[in-house]
Formats: structure tokens, C-alpha cells, sequence
């Protein structure tokens, strides 16, 4: 509150209704502004009023009430991070709230709009929680708040701001590019978790504007030969993983990059 000129201290009054049954709670010097109440319920709607007073001699003066206010105690608002773990999961953490006795979930496709309780964590001491069987390629908006059980009911806190995180194909190691002869070229990658294929990109420069010269389609094929080359020319390539979803294929992002040139074999077997 704000202080009041000639003010020797603050009477403050409390109820837990707004219009009657106020009780003076505490006297606080006239210095004082701030006042905290303690151990009170969880989710009770309290209703406060202050006064001032000064003494003269034997003599008290006390002042009009402020208005009233209100306010009740809940859980803090977690703050929530999301992460990504693979191309369907996602990791969810948050610091404890002092007094929770557990948190609720929430997840949205929309950030400002559309979210729904996905999980109910029972323990105050939990503080993560692991989405899976996500749509790889989509981005998920999440939410969290703290709940208290007062009562066998449970009293939950404000919503957090939203975290997001999208899920997406890791991308691809390149391992290597060999020529496996003076017109053809061998790449090989390592396999990407959740991928249905590959993309094979190639370029002449190392910057350069990368062209899909050819495809995969299998997971667990991790090699592909670009044939029809020319002979000592070099060649940049690169690879993406991709997943179908719905129908639709959705990539990863480019792998790191390999250069090799092609050239005739040396001459063996020669006798004289």
C-alpha cells in the first residue's frame, strides 16, 4: 500500500468473504508498506482491508479503510522447456514449484489456441515428461500448471507460456565418396532412426546449387551409385533422409558434404 502522511502504523484486516467478517490479522509500523500473510489454504479466496492510526497522548486516530482487495494463494506458474529427442518424441522439463503436489500437460498444434490435457504427473518431485508417437515434420505446442491437493480436491495454478519443438528427421552422416570406376561414383551414409529413404544431392561446386540426382528407397540401404559421370571432374555430394507422413515424404535436413573425382584406373599387368 501507499503511505499515508502522519501514519504511526497499518492495521490490516482479513475475511474470507468480501463484504463482512473482517478480523484484524496484523499491526505494522507506519514505516512499513508490504505485509506478508502466511499458512493459509491453497486455492481460498481472502479478502483483505488496511487503516491507518496515530497516537497523540492517550488518544488513537484511525483512519477510513482502503478498498478491498482479494487474492488466493495457488501454485507457482512452471516454466516449461521442450525439446527434441528423435523424429516422434519429445522431452518436457520444468523446474519444481514449491508446495505442488503434482502438474498437468497440455499440447496444441496451435500456440495460442486448441490445447488439451495429454497427462496428469502425480509426484511434485517429477519434473520431466516424454511425449511419443508424435507426426514427424509437425511442431507441437506445449503447456504446463502446478496443482495442489487441498482437501481431496485438486487446486491448480496458471497456465505457462508455451514451449515448442519440432519434431524432424536427424540428417544423415555422410560416410564417404568413392569412385568406383572413371565414370560412376560410390556414396555411403549412415542410417538415419525413422527414415523410409534417402535423397542422394550433388553439385561441381562445393558452395554450389545441390541438384537430387537420385533416390533410396529403403531404410536400410545406406549406399547409392551415381553412374554417367565425366572422367576427372569433381563431384560434391550430400544426402537427406526422408519419412513418409499422411502420404506426404518429409526430409531431413542436408547431411555434410563429400567431394571426390573420377579417373582412369592405372595400368597393371604390364610385361616386357
Amino acid at each position: 500500500w501507499q503511505k499515508a502522511n502522519g501514519a504511526d502504523a497499518y492495521e490490516i484486516y482479513r475475511s474470507t468473504k468480501a463484504a463482512k467478517g473482517f478480523r484484524r490479522i496484523a499491526t505494522v509500523s507506519g514505516s512499513k508498506l508490504t505485509f506478508t500473510d502466511k499458512k493459509l489454504t491453497c486455492g481460498t479466496t481472502y479478502y483483505y482491508k488496511i487503516r491507518a492510526t496515530a497516537t497523540y497522548g492517550s488518544s488513537t486516530l484511525r483512519s477510513a479503510f482502503t478498498a478491498v482487495k482479494k487474492a488466493a494463494p495457488l501454485p507457482n506458474t512452471p516454466v516449461i522447456k521442450a525439446s527434441y529427442k528423435n523424429y516422434s518424441t519429445a522431452t518436457l522439463k520444468w523446474k519444481k514449484v514449491s508446495g505442488a503436489n503434482g502438474y498437468y500437460i497440455y499440447r496444441s498444434t496451435k500456440k495460442n489456441s486448441g490445447y488439451k490435457k495429454i497427462a496428469t504427473i502425480k509426484r511434485g518431485s517429477t519434473l520431466s515428461y516424454t511425449d511419443k508417437k508424435l507426426a514427424t515434420g509437425s511442431t507441437y505446442y506445449y503447456k504446463i500448471r502446478a496443482y495442489r491437493t487441498v482437501k481431496k480436491s485438486a487446486v491448480s495454478g496458471k497456465l505457462s507460456t508455451a514451449a515448442s519443438v519440432k519434431l524432424t528427421l536427424k540428417a544423415p552422416t555422410l560416410a564417404s565418396v568413392s569412385a568406383k570406376d572413371y565414370r560412376s561414383m560410390t556414396i555411403k551414409w549412415k542410417k538415419v532412426s525413422g527414415a523410409d529413404g534417402y535423397y542422394i544431392y550433388r553439385s561441381t561446386k562445393a558452395n554450389g546449387t545441390y541438384t537430387r540426382v537420385g533416390s533410396v528407397k529403403s531404410a536400410s540401404k545406406l549406399t547409392y551409385v551415381n553412374q554417367g559421370v565425366t572422367t576427372g571432374k569433381k563431384y560434391y555430394y550430400q544426402v537427406k533422409a526422408y519419412r513418409v507422413v499422411n502420404g506426404k515424404k518429409v526430409t531431413s535436413s542436408f547431411s555434410n558434404a563429400k567431394a571426390k573425382t573420377t579417373s582412369l584406373k592405372k595400368v597393371s599387368g604390364i610385361t616386357a
